[in-house]
């Protein structure tokens, strides 16, 4: 086939046919293939959200922002009514002040000076409040600023202010006494 056409004519061809697909390829992507994650062609499909993660036919209650709304009022309504509150709360104390910890409560020193004051046990096992931000029980020492403490039961355990400059301020969740 070559000895019929000379090179000039075979390199003409050559860009004619590379052309007219180029132009082929483009009016297919320009007639009318939607973009990705459009609503004509989404990322994902709704048959596949209600097989895999919905409740058969229940799409409406699950997603509906009433459904949502009622469950966050319900869940802060609880926690009100249990005790807890369910935000953090900014408590002040005066030098000297012991906060005593609940179960469960969480106390992050924003400001000021404070001590661990620990439980002792009649074994001599000191057990004191997990720092949830490093990792370990603070059996005594000071009080490192803007680290998550978690008082792990109800049996004196907490913070004291220390501080004679400044305002000691804590952020508290949970239940609570100063004494």
């Amino acid at each position: 086939m070559l000895k019929y056409f000379n090179k000039t004519t075979l390199a003409i061809i050559m860009l004619v046919a590379i052309f007219l697909t180029g132009v082929y390829a483009g009016s297919l992507q320009a007639s009318g293939s939607p973009d990705s994650g459009s609503e004509e062609d989404p990322l994902i499909t709704l048959s596949y959200v209600e097989e895999n993660y919905v409740p058969k036919g229940d799409l409406d209650n699950y997603v509906s922002k009433d459904k949502l709304e009622d469950y966050v009022l319900k869940e802060d309504l609880e926690d009100i009514e249990a005790g807890t509150p369910s935000k953090f709360t900014v408590v002040n104390l005066e030098p000297g002040q012991f906060l005593e910890g609940k179960e469960g409560t969480e106390i992050i020193l924003r400001a000021g000076n404070a001590s661990v004051v620990a439980k002792t046990f009649d074994d001599g096992t000191v057990n004191g409040l997990t720092d949830a931000t490093i990792g370990e029980d603070l059996t005594s020492g000071s009080v490192p600023m803007n680290h998550l403490l978690l008082v792990p039961r109800s049996d004196g355990r907490g913070v004291k202010a220390e501080s004679y400059h400044s305002d000691i301020i804590f952020m508290v969740k949970g239940d609570y006494n100063i004494k």
